[in-house]
């Protein structure tokens, strides 16, 4: 096996540099569509996040239900 030499460096005048490609400038009609497609969406994500909270409180509450009748009981045979 030869020798593998980890600190090669290629010469700069063998390296070609590639300049990045322009990016094409979004036509005023697609720029105007995406604002309003964002602001349906945006209505969209609030109306959805109400729900996700309400629903997430229920799973809550239904969780905390039995560790609180738990908690009770475990006091009361504390007690005697």
């Amino acid at each position: 096996m030869p020798r593998t030499d980890y600190l090669f460096q290629e010469p700069a005048d063998n390296v070609a540099i590639a300049a990045p490609p322009a990016k094409p400038r979004p036509r005023p009609e697609l720029r105007a569509f995406r604002q309003m497609s964002q602001d349906l969406l945006a209505r969209e994500e609030r109306r959805n996040y109400v729900i996700e909270m309400i629903v997430f409180g229920l799973v809550i509450a239904l969780v905390a239900w039995p560790l609180v009748s738990l908690l009770i009981v475990l006091a009361q045979t504390a007690r005697g």
